[in-house]
């Protein structure tokens, strides 16, 4: 279990007890605007930020968020200011130590109201792939599956892209789907772009993990025995500095 974050200072004692207390009586209903500067926080998104707007002024109010799975609960973490509006933060990247998931985080007011429900992530772990496709000189397939940690950002179709080559080391060549050799130039990379799936549901932002495949190869007939050959795939995630790259190295028979 990776640490906890400490963004959000919240009272430990009686965690439990409170927490089930409150989730056990239903809010009233909906008062004032809860929000995050951003909803994910990868190293290029910035401090961050959390708002809240038209709630009941001059009011402190209880923290409520699901973190990392865990209920936590926090009395007394927000007050509003004369027109019902609070700020806290800002919370840092450099300071942020693992990856950190909250979920149908809230402000309860002491009248029972609450602000809705809202979910931020802390991002602070770079993806991994792995070749799951059996081996071979050429092999018959390439896939695998691509991992992000758990309670981090994963993959989503708005910000993950993934791409590969298919490389004869010797001659530097290149081959791309329709070719019946590796015979591309090698002044500049030949990308092919796998099929990716297991994208998440809508109520979702990601899924920790998805599969790539490429539905085109280089035939058998393409390599030449003795020589050695490269199959390469890499992936983004939301992260700029964070790029997955894994590949399959083998001599032709």
């Amino acid at each position: 279990m990776k640490p906890k974050m400490t963004f959000l200072a919240v009272a430990k004692p009686l965690v439990v007890a409170c927490s089930m207390l409150l989730t056990a009586l239903p809010a009233l209903g909906y008062q004032g605007t809860a929000f995050f500067s951003a909803p994910i926080n990868w190293s290029q998104t910035g401090d961050l930020y959390f708002t809240v707007a038209g709630g009941p002024p001059n009011t402190c109010g209880d923290l409520e968020t699901f973190r990392n799975g865990e209920l936590l609960y926090g009395a007394g973490w927000l007050c509003t200011d004369a027109n019902g509006n609070a700020v806290k933060g800002p919370w840092t990247w450099a300071a942020t130590p693992g990856d950190q998931e909250d979920r149908n985080l809230r402000i309860i007011w002491p009248n029972g109201d609450s602000t809705a429900p809202i979910r931020h992530i802390w991002d602070k772990t770079c993806s991994t792939l792995v070749v799951t496709s059996p081996s071979g000189a050429p092999p018959s397939t390439f896939s695998g599956l691509a991992n992000d940690a758990m309670y981090g950002a994963g993959f989503n179709q708005s910000w993950t892209y993934s791409a590969g080559y298919f490389l004869q080391v010797e001659t530097n060549t290149y081959w791309l789907p329709g070719d019946t050799s590796y015979s591309r130039s090698p002044d500049r990379f030949f990308l092919v772009l796998p099929d990716l799936s297991g994208w998440p549901s809508s109520r979702d932002f990601s899924d920790w993990s998805i599969n790539w495949s490429f539905p085109q190869i280089p035939p058998a007939s393409a390599h030449v025995p003795g020589y050695h050959y490269k199959w390469y795939v890499e992936m983004t995630d939301g992260d700029q500095r964070c790029g997955a790259t894994t590949a399959r190295m083998f001599v032709a028979q």
